[in-house]
């Protein structure tokens, strides 16, 4: 029986189906099937306050570039420049004055 062996070259599928059968009977295991101990408990927590501090950390500091007036954040200071010289800020700024 004569069968084509196209692009994979000789022996290459008996090397794939060799590792696919590796591969396939040890997998890995998933992170809800390990068990968890006091030591790994306390360590995940001690991650999530560090991640939880980080995030409040950045949101106090983008305070900085948040404009009450036209209810937008940026993230850079270079973006909140441009928008306090930009036409819409100005417009919405004379607006306000002649509203109050």
């Amino acid at each position: 029986i004569y069968q084509p062996l196209g692009k994979t070259g000789l022996g290459k599928k008996g090397e794939d189906d060799h590792m696919a059968s590796v591969s396939a009977h040890q997998r890995r295991e998933l992170e809800v099937e390990k068990t968890e101990t006091e030591d790994d408990k306390r360590r995940r927590e001690a991650k999530a306050a560090r991640e939880q501090s980080v995030k409040e950390d950045v949101k106090e500091t983008l305070k900085e570039f948040y404009c009450a007036l036209c209810n937008k954040q940026y993230t850079k200071a270079m973006e909140f420049e441009v928008h306090l010289s930009s036409y819409d800020h100005n417009h919405k700024k004379v607006l306000s004055s002649l509203n109050n």
